[in-house]
């Protein structure tokens, strides 16, 4: 039984997140032919998380991403997301 352990930060949809697993687990049932693929998906939120010295909650390359899922799935709207991080004006 393979198994298998993702560590990324929160924000993915549920949708997303069963897409994702079906296509891992499909690799690597391609890969190994056993089965039973476990798949534990950890999530950290990016104010817990530092690269390089730096908080990945003030990390663009991390936040936009997340920003954008965010307000795809209609939890936030940008400009509320700018005036709580204090973000670009790009955003609004």
């Amino acid at each position: 039984m393979p198994v298998l352990f993702i560590e990324a930060p929160p924000g993915i949809r549920p949708e997303k997140k069963r897409a994702m697993m079906q296509k891992i687990t499909e690799a690597v049932d391609e890969a190994y032919h056993i089965g039973d693929t476990l798949i534990f998906l950890r999530e950290y939120p990016v104010e817990n998380v530092a690269m390089d010295g730096r908080i990945q909650a003030e990390n663009p390359k991390i936040l936009d991403p997340l920003v954008n899922e965010l307000c795809s799935a209609g939890i936030f709207s940008h400009g509320i997301l700018c005036a709580w991080r204090g973000c670009r004006k790009d955003y609004e």
